[in-house]
């Protein structure tokens, strides 16, 4: 979630490009940790995020002029894709103890998709076809674009993130790392997880509790009985009821249920 400090500061006034014939001094004075930086207008992680990723994605941004969708970019989410489908698959026969939640063909499957996007990514970053892109139709690309911004960045945001994220619990449940020694990190990255996901709901216009309340009962209806009874509270016998009654004290004493 970093950009270069040669390029862009969303938040810090004009930008000094000393690649493009800004001077030593200037760039010298745009770094020094003890300048005066204005404050942001916008106060608050979530609509500074926004602000951030407008003003980076921008009509005439390095990120606009590489395109709607790089070819690399394409690619990268072939990968993740991919993969994220073999981690759900691991997950299930985990979670389930299901050895038919892990096809073998499938598997295979993706392991061709992952290979060939990776020999993909290495002719997308050639000389040869470095500007080919992954956009399929060019005018849907550039409604979505106009509508809702370069979302295509948000996408593989959230796929970096989860994967950092993933790596620093993987390391505790490993056996690698305490938590103690990953807990700082675990946070970081679940806050730039939850930063990504605040921005696909607020340029994608989702309702988040809308949308979580509606697939986590679609979910819900997909457990069996003894999980959702789980859930359920307990009732108590007349034996415990009597029994609390008589803890409470002379104020319910002699307090029974027929």
């Amino acid at each position: 979630m970093t950009a270069s400090v040669s390029r862009h500061r969303a938040l810090d006034g004009p930008r000094i490009r000393t690649r493009c014939g800004g001077s030593v001094d200037e760039e010298r004075q745009y770094m020094d940790p003890n300048r005066k930086r204005p404050k942001p207008a916008s106060k608050g992680w979530r609509a500074q995020s926004i602000g951030v990723f407008r003003h980076l994605t921008r009509p005439g941004s390095a990120a606009r002029t590489e395109g709607l969708m790089p070819g690399y970019a394409a690619c990268a989410y072939r990968i993740a894709m991919a993969a994220g489908r073999v981690a759900g698959m691991a997950k299930k026969r985990w979670r389930d103890a299901d050895e038919a939640r892990t096809d073998l063909k499938e598997i295979r499957r993706l392991r061709s998709r992952i290979d060939d996007a990776f020999a993909d990514i290495e002719r997308a970053l050639s000389d040869k076809v470095a500007g080919r892109t992954g956009v399929r139709d060019v005018a849907a690309s550039e409604d979505v674009y106009e509508t809702n911004g370069l979302v295509g960045i948000i996408g593989l945001s959230l796929m970096e993130e989860s994967a950092e994220l993933a790596e620093h619990i993987h390391a505790v449940a490993t056996g690698h790392s305490s938590m103690d020694e990953r807990r700082e990190r675990i946070g970081d990255e679940a806050a730039d997880l939850r930063t990504w996901l605040h921005l696909a709901d607020t340029m994608l216009d989702i309702e988040s509790m809308t949308a979580t309340q509606r697939k986590w009962g679609r979910f819900m209806a997909t457990m069996p009985d003894e999980v959702v009874e789980s859930l359920m509270p307990k009732l108590l016998t007349k034996e415990q009821v009597n029994a609390a009654y008589a803890a409470v004290g002379s104020r319910r004493e002699g307090r029974k249920i027929a």
